[in-house]
C-alpha cells in the first residue's frame, strides 16, 4: 500500500506469515514487524544484508514492489 503523504510517501507491506514492513521513503528507514516472536527491526536501506535470508527476500520484494508503484504514481 503506497500511502498518500507526497511527496515522500509511505510504503507499508504485510505478508500472509504476519511478517509487516513499513517504509519510510524519505528517510530510506524500513521497520519489520515479525509477529512470530514479536520483533520489530528497525534499518536503513543499506542493512538489509544483515537481516536472515527470509526476512531479506520479504524486504527484498518489497522493495521492488514499492519501484513499481512509484513509477505509476
Amino acid at each position: 500500500m503506497l500511502m498518500k503523504n507526497l511527496p515522500f510517501p509511505n510504503f507499508e507491506a504485510e505478508f500472509k506469515c504476519g511478517t509487516k514492513l513499513l517504509h519510510q521513503v524519505s528517510t530510506d528507514k524500513l521497520v519489520l514487524k515479525c509477529l512470530e516472536g514479536q520483533k520489530e527491526i528497525s534499518l536503513l536501506n543499506g542493512d538489509i544484508e544483515l537481516l536472515e535470508p527470509r526476512l531479506r527476500q520479504l524486504v527484498t520484494m518489497s522493495l521492488k514492489i514499492l519501484d513499481v508503484c512509484l513509477k505509476q504514481e
